[in-house]
């Protein structure tokens, strides 16, 4: 996890696509005091399957190309998480 040492903040990661090997369920919404996600059209998907969301929703504007665990990835997401995390 990206935030595995960190004091300061839990996070958890799920999918909105079907093959998801996490998928985002109503009780990870809940839990989450804001939302985060790589593309716009995640957004847009992420209230199409649950229209009461009732969270700040966060488009970070990564592309949807790489791996899950791909290391540039991890860089690119630290990179933009710090900004809203501190």
């Amino acid at each position: 996890s990206l935030f595995k040492d960190s004091n300061k903040v839990e996070a958890k990661s799920a999918g909105l696509a079907p093959y998801a090997e996490k998928k985002l369920t109503k009780q990870s919404i809940e839990w989450a005091d804001k939302i985060f996600v790589m593309e716009h059209e995640h957004k847009i998907m992420l209230f199409k399957m649950f229209p009461d969301i009732n969270k700040e929703v966060v488009v970070l504007n990564i592309n949807n190309d790489y791996s899950r665990g791909d290391k540039e990835l991890v860089e690119v997401l630290r990179r933009k998480l710090g900004d809203y995390l501190g």
